[in-house]
C-alpha cells in the first residue's frame, strides 16, 4: 500500500513524502572519485567509525540487499601530509569498492528519528470531518457540514454577538488542512 513503517528505534509509521525525499538522495548519490578498490587499504585512509549505516532491501529478489556505511577519511591520494584533507566516503561492507562523496551528502544522512514521523496533529481526512469547534475561551465558531451538499454552516458566539450563516467552502476547507 506505500506505507513506511519504520521498526527501530520504535514501531511508527512514517512521512512518505520524507521517506522518498531521502530515497532520491540515495538514488542521486554521486561518486566524485574512485578511492580504493582494495579492502585492507580503508584502514590506512583512516576510515573508521561509521557516521551513517543504511541498510537497503529490496521487492526485487535479483538485487541483493546490501550495507553501506558512510565514514570520513584522508584522502589516499594524497602526496603530502599537508595535502591528505578529510573526505566523504561510501562503501559497501560487503564489497571491495570505497567511493569518494561530496560533504553535502552527509546532510541528508544527518537527521533525527523526528525527520520521518508524520507531522500531523490527527490522523482524519478533511472530508471525514462533518462537525468542528474552535474556541478560544473569548469566541466560539461552530462549522457543520451538510452531508448531502457538503455546504458549510458557520455558528459563531462572541460575547454580546453572535452570527449564524453558510461559510465560504475554500476557507474551511483550509482551515481543515491546517489541522
Amino acid at each position: 500500500d506505500g506505507t513506511w513503517k519504520a521498526t527501530a528505534p520504535t514501531s511508527a509509521k512514517l512521512d512518505k513524502a520524507e521517506v522518498e525525499k531521502f530515497l532520491d538522495a540515495v538514488h542521486n548519490l554521486v561518486v566524485t572519485d574512485f578511492a580504493s578498490e582494495v579492502p585492507t587499504e580503508r584502514a590506512k585512509m583512516g576510515f573508521g567509525r561509521p557516521l551513517v549505516t543504511l541498510s537497503l532491501k529490496t521487492t526485487d529478489a535479483k538485487i541483493p540487499s546490501a550495507t553501506w556505511v558512510l565514514s570520513t577519511a584522508k584522502d589516499p591520494k594524497a602526496t603530502t601530509p599537508k595535502d591528505a584533507k578529510t573526505k566523504f566516503y561510501f562503501a559497501r561492507t560487503d564489497a571491495e569498492s570505497t567511493y569518494e562523496v561530496g560533504d553535502t551528502f552527509y546532510d541528508n544522512f544527518k537527521t533525527e528519528f523526528f525527520r520521518f514521523r508524520p507531522k500531523a496533529v490527527t490522523a482524519l481526512k478533511k472530508d471525514d470531518i462533518r462537525a468542528l469547534t474552535i474556541q478560544d475561551g473569548i469566541t466560539q465558531i461552530h462549522l457543520t457540514r451538510d452531508g448531502a451538499q457538503g455546504e458549510w454552516k458557520v455558528k459563531a458566539k462572541a460575547p454580546k454577538k453572535e452570527l449564524e450563516g453558510t461559510g465560504k467552502k475554500d476557507a474551511i476547507e483550509a482551515t481543515l488542512n491546517s489541522l
